[in-house]
């Protein structure tokens, strides 16, 4: 049994199926009834999961931009060392050219 379901049924006490029409079902907790101060508890702890998972998210994010501003700044570095190397072949066609 999923952990979903048997959640379900330990808050239903037990039954599968829906209550009846007219009947009055009480979830409960083992000893206690379901309050408002229960579900703002477990609101609370998913409130919280949801933070450390946006700043999860975050450093992740941070981490995939500094990864692009480095493989832009690596493109540029690529360029400028091809043009270095284009002009340094230019020099030495020249002086190759040139009648001795």
């Amino acid at each position: 049994m999923s952990n979903v379901a048997s959640y379900i049924q330990h808050l239903t006490g037990g039954q599968s199926t829906p209550p009846q029409m007219g009947k009055r079902n009480t979830l409960v907790s083992e000893d206690r009834p379901v309050t408002l101060d229960f579900i703002a508890a477990q609101l609370q702890r998913v409130l919280s999961e949801i933070r450390i998972l946006r700043d999860d998210v975050d450093v992740l994010a941070a981490i995939v931009r500094r990864l692009d501003n480095n493989q832009a700044l690596m493109l540029d570095e690529l360029r400028a060392m091809h043009a270095q190397q284009q002009r340094t072949a230019a020099r030495v066609r020249a002086l190759e050219e040139r009648p001795t």
